[in-house]
């Protein structure tokens, strides 16, 4: 990360997500990936929270198509998962990476149905020591994965209704204001007012 720290959705590739007419939550392929692939593959997941099943449907190859319902009632939770792979390295460290939240579904039975992956630019905690050392530039530019698969991840729980089970989510970093829940022990996003492992209040003394 360098002195100054930006954000564009540009820099990060996540599905359209919106709520039709008919109040479903519906999330598509990015339109980034279905260009790439030539429109070859898209995948759609519609929420339905009136009927409580979610209805995932992937084409591949322009006319394969494979399509599963799931009732709200054989999820267990939402799973929601954080990776990163180094892209530049300098006297401080990192000083760049790509990084990727992967959000799906975990059923009774402990499998589970992976939905999206929202992938894009991260940052690298260089500071003032690395724009000296290594060359980092001022302004340091990073995707906006980290949003947008915060904000799918609460339409999906209220949607759904479903959790997220504390075991299955990375606690050392959801975004760089998070405060610790004193009810879980996990860091969540003040800003959001409520933990997303369980549901408490989120209080500037709960950090």
């Amino acid at each position: 990360m360098s002195l100054i720290f930006r954000r564009s959705s540009l820099l990060s590739i996540a599905p359209d997500v919106s709520i039709d007419d008919l109040d479903r939550l519906v999330a598509r392929s990015a339109p980034l990936v279905r260009l790439l692939t030539l429109f070859s593959y898209v995948r759609t997941v519609t929420v339905d929270r009136k009927r409580k099943v979610a209805h995932l449907e992937t084409r591949f190859l322009w006319f394969l198509t494979t399509k599963r319902a799931i009732r709200f009632d054989e999820i267990s939770h939402l799973s929601y998962a954080y990776s990163s792979l180094p892209t530049s390295f300098g006297f401080t460290g990192v000083t760049d990476r790509v990084e990727d939240f992967r959000v799906g579904f975990v059923m009774h039975d402990g499998s589970e149905q992976h939905l999206f992956t929202f992938a894009g630019e991260g940052q690298g905690a260089t500071g003032l020591v690395g724009v000296l050392l290594d060359g980092d530039s001022l302004i340091d530019w990073a995707g906006t994965q980290e949003q947008s698969s915060l904000s799918y991840v609460e339409l999906l729980m209220k949607a759904t209704g479903k959790g997220l089970s504390k075991d299955r989510l990375p606690a050392h970093r959801l975004v760089p204001t998070a405060k610790k829940c004193t009810a879980c022990g996990q860091s969540s996003v003040p800003s959001r007012g409520r933990c997303l492992y369980c549901g408490e209040l989120i209080t500037p003394r709960s950090g």
